[in-house]
């Protein structure tokens, strides 16, 4: 678990452009295409379903757009001041352009414009580029999960 006290000062410092990508909050007609992105290929039909569904009104989904194409999305879910960034995800044949990082920006700067004062993700250690890219937002480490997995009710 990672948290970050939100400011707009050190934040407004990592509100850089990137080349190409645009960030937008998605719709409920765009929950099939979020899902395809945050599952990739192979996930099945009820798969896709449960993470298409739509969002309770405290979550927001964003999307990262390449070429018109949805290559990256996330959400982040907002209570009271805090807000919670989860469910990242891009695509293999773009990683490594800075999806992740736009999304990560506009998400916390739509948090700061809500009223949020905190920020809290949670990345898998194994999972290097995430930790390296939150943390290079200002994301500090609090504790580790032992356990870190995920799995549909209906499994």
């Amino acid at each position: 678990m990672l948290d970050l006290p939100l400011n707009p000062t050190p934040l407004s410092d990592h509100l850089v452009a990137t080349s190409g990508l645009s960030t937008e909050l998605l719709t409920e007609q765009q929950m099939p295409n979020f899902a395809r992105v945050m599952l990739e290929e192979d996930a099945s039909a009820p798969q896709l379903a449960y993470v298409g569904r739509p969002s309770a009104p405290n979550m927001f989904r964003y999307g990262t757009v390449f070429g018109g194409q949805l290559i990256a999305a996330a959400q982040m879910t907002v209570i009271e001041s805090l807000v919670h960034m989860s469910g990242a995800s891009t695509l293999s044949a773009f990683r490594g352009r800075g999806a992740q990082g736009v999304l990560l920006r506009r998400r916390l700067a739509d948090a700061l414009n809500t009223g949020c004062h905190q920020a809290s993700v949670e990345v898998n250690v194994t999972n290097s580029v995430s930790l390296r890219n939150v943390e290079r937002i200002g994301f500090r480490r609090r504790y580790q999960e032992r356990r870190f997995s995920w799995s549909s009710p209906e499994a």
